[in-house]
């Protein structure tokens, strides 16, 4: 798999002049993860630190593989995380707002969250969580090439946004540990004791 920061634009990137660049950058963002510009998205985004940002629209693109975000959705996501997870729980209440309506997306959400909950896991855990995403996908509740296929985007989305909220230090710093996470294997990690 690409690295996943290689395919994210630079926040510094303006959109158009005479704002805030990360609140430019947010709206293009979000309008890539195919949510509608208006007035009131910008409003959600002048709420949440810009180095959130590309956290929030990963996740938007891992739900719009299932089903097109809308605004009233997002709202309560932007306005629930703001910048800030700082648990286990909090982390899988997010997982939870995502609303997947397919049985093997449901089944994974359940498990990731218990998963979670029982190991007390942070978003910094980010190598752990997608180790687990990978064994998920190898058993037998994917059934089909698009539940793979789908599985697959949801991991690069995850691995993303989590990389981007537990890094702190340079660029240099998240490309080592997003490398470390893309070359981790599932048989690192025993999901099922």
């Amino acid at each position: 798999m690409a690295d996943p920061l290689r395919s994210l634009p630079v926040f510094t990137e303006t959109l158009d002049l005479g704002a805030p660049q990360w609140v430019q950058a947010g709206r293009g963002y979000l309008r890539n993860a195919g949510v509608p510009d208006s007035d009131h998205v910008q409003r959600l985004i002048e709420k949440i630190e810009p180095r959130a940002m590309a956290t929030y629209a990963s996740y938007l693109e891992s739900m719009s593989i299932f089903g097109p975000a809308n605004i009233s959705q997002l709202e309560e996501f932007l306005i629930t995380w703001n910048g800030n997870i700082s648990t286990g729980a909090e982390y899988s209440l997010q997982l939870e707002n995502l609303q997947y309506t397919s049985g093997p997306i449901v089944k994974f959400n359940n498990e990731f969250s218990m998963l979670i909950n029982r190991n007390k896991l942070l978003p910094n855990n980010a190598d752990t969580i997608y180790r687990y995403i990978n064994k998920f996908r190898s058993k037998q509740y994917v059934h089909t090439r698009l539940l793979e296929a789908k599985f697959e985007k949801l991991a690069d989305a995850m691995s993303r946004a989590i990389t981007l909220v537990s890094t702190t230090n340079t660029t240099a710093s998240m490309s080592t540990r997003t490398s470390a996470i893309v070359h981790a294997g599932p048989e690192d990690m025993d999901v099922d004791r």
